[in-house]
């Protein structure tokens, strides 16, 4: 470089690089780390537990049983010292010290909320593969969650009940738990989203429909806004203890008069999932064939559904309130796991003759958590 009377020349200053004042100024930022999260959708009922992730849908019983033995087995895992056991496996199990029947116990929902959520993630196939390494440990392992899930319950209560989650095992292997988002949707609030867009078809100026939801311990009129671009829910109309569970109490009363066998409560639970109605000559009836003895209870099961609405109040009052919806010319959608048992949503149709606007919604026993996975995607 030459210089003249202490300067730079032009041929000089274009042989020195460019300064990059923001390297000089910007220290590199070091590499994060991605963290891996699981998400799981639940809703945890009185009497199934539906779950979805990972694509994989299932449905399992509310049943959580203790065991004395650990079990390499879908729905077993082992949290603070006791060995669990949850779903259908744990109304059969031999060596259960104590067996919890969810939808029999008042609050269970809340209380048991930590035990079926672990249960879903035990059955679920592939959802602990989500877990990463714990540097140093041969057998521990991290789980980040992010969990969607319909309950009626305030959601400040179900994470506080979750949160006492702090590590679990099973198979052999302990997963430290971090609950990262946490998310409440009301119970019907998947099939409202379903329901609303066909409101868009069938009545563009309607303000709102109602959502009729019949799980297995209530039946719940909820009244959703249409108005904007999302349904915005009301406050419940539940009728705690309307359920499934009320009408097979109506149904073994009915079954078990008179003298004759006894036949059992699970017998009838049984019986009921798989009746159907039957056409013949015009007329309808409703069949339900018990195990063993193979007799048809379908009568039985028709004067339960008539005391179930006659004598339960709570069932009085929210088909009241749906039959004054139908009336002022609003859309009701059912849905909830009663819908999928045939003579239920026929016996439920024939209370609201020749009603166009009693919709019962595809798969209604899963629609509400399945519609979850619509919305993110859609």
């Amino acid at each position: 470089m030459s210089n003249t009377n202490g300067l730079t020349n032009l041929e000089s200053l274009e042989s020195i690089a460019p300064l990059d004042i923001n390297t000089i100024a910007t220290p590199p930022k070091p590499r994060q780390q991605r963290v891996k999260v699981s998400r799981l959708k639940i809703d945890a009922g009185n009497g199934r537990i539906k779950f979805l992730a990972n694509g994989y849908f299932d449905v399992i019983r509310s049943i959580i049983s203790t065991v004395t033995t650990p079990r390499n087995t879908l729905g077993a895992f082992e949290w603070e010292g006791t060995q669990w056991l949850i779903g259908a496996d744990a109304d059969v199990v031999n060596d259960a010290e104590s067996r919890i029947e969810v939808g029999l116990l008042s609050g269970a929902k809340i209380n048991y909320f930590p035990h079926m959520v672990l249960g879903a993630i035990a059955s679920h196939p592939t959802f602990l593969d989500g877990a990463t390494k714990v540097k140093g440990e041969k057998f521990c392992k991290r789980l980040i969650v992010d969990i969607e899930c319909l309950a009626f319950a305030r959601g400040e209560e179900l994470l506080t009940k979750l949160q006492t989650i702090q590590r679990f095992s099973k198979d052999g292997m302990t997963y430290e738990v971090q609950w990262r988002y946490f998310t409440v949707h009301p119970e019907g609030y998947g099939a409202a989203i379903v329901a609303h867009r066909q409101m868009k078809e069938l009545d563009q100026h309607a303000k709102q429909f109602h959502i009729l939801d019949i799980g297995n311990g209530t039946i719940t009129l909820t009244t959703y806004n249409c108005f904007g671009n999302k349904p915005l829910a009301g406050i419940p109309r539940s009728g705690s203890g309307g359920g499934v569970l009320a009408i097979l109490e109506k149904f073994s009363e009915a079954a078990n008069y008179g003298d004759h066998e006894t036949i059992y409560l699970d017998q009838l639970r049984k019986a009921l999932e798989r009746s159907i109605v039957i056409e013949d000559n015009g007329s309808k009836r409703y069949q339900a064939i018990v195990a063993g003895s193979r007799n048809d209870v379908g009568a039985s099961l028709q004067v339960g559904l008539r005391d179930w609405k006659d004598k339960h109040p709570a069932t009085r009052k929210v088909l009241k309130e749906v039959d004054e919806a139908l009336l002022d010319g609003e859309y009701v959608f059912c849905c909830g796991g009663g819908f999928e048992i045939p003579p239920i949503e026929d016996f439920i149709r024939a209370q609201f003759p020749h009603s166009d606007r009693l919709i019962v919604l595809p798969t209604p026993g899963t629609i509400s958590l399945r519609a979850l996975e619509e919305i993110k995607n859609g």
